[in-house]
């Protein structure tokens, strides 16, 4: 199991966040056509939703039945220390050819911003066979998409209208510059924040719980295919993952699966439709879940996300799963998240306090980073806290340091510890 607790302050005044939601559009300006293809199909689930009545979900479904042919996985046989770099180098030079990573992107004046598709390529080639002409062909792409990006980046950062971010390629920091740019002065306003997960497939969703495994076959190749089959497909065995959102009055799970490629559709300045080069996200992970909530926050406010994530074997229960998890607390301080584990019937808390100071949930009591306590036969049995200086359950002292460090101690309270309507509290 893995629990995530993401905080995010907001911008300063006259800054605001973008809202995000590119489901239904495509970049650039333009008129208000439709590509060929619809680019997604999107479902919104409320809280007070029944999933499994909601039609509109079918086409975001996998079989869970199917998936199942060939589990257990059985892994290859054969010794994987035989494998040799010139192993490794023959299968990379196989697609699409040496010659393409010497001659594309990576001579003198190509300059270009998909310059840096060859780069780990041929830094692979260079590292495998040690020859200098890989390296050579190295530093000029290298250049290549430097140049490319300085280009760009004067072009736009002088133009009068909105940067026109037609592909995926982009560089991280002209996305993030020229858009910064483009908001500077723009009011506040609404915002929708939330955790948002890609994969591949999901079974029925619920309110803030998606079920998702890794489709069988894999396109190892961007999306290129020979005939129908993938150019060099890679196999994964089946296993489940379950991410969990801390439900919220407030949340919306957003559900998506993309048709085709994001960006690979635009319109131009002009208005006209461009076909771009394809931006392969919707090959083996078409579908995203985005748990978000909507308002506006002042200045210097601080968000939190918490996000369970729970492998198991595709033949156990999701439903079941979920019905194991608890929220007990959930804020922007810190979050606890209650677990039983089927396996043995065990109980672990899981406390994640990123406000710095003590914090209390039911009976304990900490100022720990991070606190994992199990419990046993519905009494608290073991204690494991990072980067506490203070640990208390029930008013005992269970561990305290002068500096922040690991406690690890197995206790058990000598009286049975009851929340405020007399239950145990487990």
């Amino acid at each position: 199991m893995h629990l995530t607790h993401v905080g995010l302050q907001t911008l300063e005044p006259q800054s605001t966040a973008a809202e995000g939601r590119l489901s239904q559009t495509v970049s650039g300006q333009g008129p208000a056509q439709m590509p060929p293809v619809p680019l997604s199909i999107v479902v919104e689930i409320g809280p007070n939703d029944a999933p499994q009545q909601m039609p509109q979900l079918t086409p975001l479904i996998s079989d869970s039945v199917a998936r199942l042919v060939g589990w257990p996985f059985q892994p290859p046989t054969g010794d994987p220390t035989l494998i040799t770099k010139n192993d490794y180098l023959a299968l990379i030079k196989l697609y699409p050819g040496e010659t393409y990573y010497l001659t594309t992107y990576a001579t003198y004046n190509t300059i270009s911003l998909n310059a840096y598709e060859v780069v780990p390529v041929l830094v692979a080639f260079w590292k495998a066979s040690g020859d200098a002409k890989y390296l050579e062909a190295l530093v000029k792409a290298v250049n290549n998409f430097a140049a490319a990006i300085l280009a760009e980046t004067a072009v736009q950062a002088s133009s009068g209208d909105p940067p026109l971010l037609s592909t995926y390629r982009r560089s991280e920091y002209a996305w993030v510059y020229l858009g910064l740019r483009v908001l500077d002065g723009t009011p506040q306003g609404d915002a929708l924040l939330g955790q948002n997960w890609t994969f591949g497939e999901m079974s029925l969703p619920g309110t803030h719980w998606v079920n998702v495994w890794t489709p069988q076959e894999l396109n190892g190749w961007f999306g290129q295919t020979v005939g129908q089959a993938n150019l060099a497909p890679v196999y994964t065995a089946a296993q489940d993952l379950l991410i969990w959102f801390a439900p919220r009055r407030d949340a919306v799970l957003e559900v998506e699966r993309l048709n085709r490629s994001r960006f690979q559709l635009y319109y131009d300045q002009a208005g006209q439709l461009v076909e771009n080069l394809p931006d392969p996200s919707h090959v083996n992970l078409p579908i995203r879940a985005w748990y978000y909530r909507t308002g506006t926050w002042p200045a210097g406010s601080t968000l939190a996300f918490t996000t369970v994530l729970l492998p198991h074997d595709p033949t156990v229960s999701a439903l079941g799963l979920v019905q194991t998890i608890d929220a007990v607390a959930d804020t922007s301080d810190y979050t606890a998240v209650r677990v039983l584990d089927l396996r043995d019937d065990s109980v672990r808390l899981v406390l994640i306090n990123t406000c710095g100071g003590p914090v209390t949930v039911g009976p304990l009591a900490t100022d720990a980073e991070s606190v994992l306590l199990t419990y046993q036969h519905g009494k608290a049995a073991h204690f494991s806290a990072w980067h506490a200086t203070q640990l208390t359950y029930a008013g005992y002292a269970i561990a305290s340091a002068k500096a922040p460090t690991t406690m690890d101690v197995a206790w058990t309270p000598p009286f049975d510890v009851q929340d405020e309507l007399g239950r145990p509290w487990v």
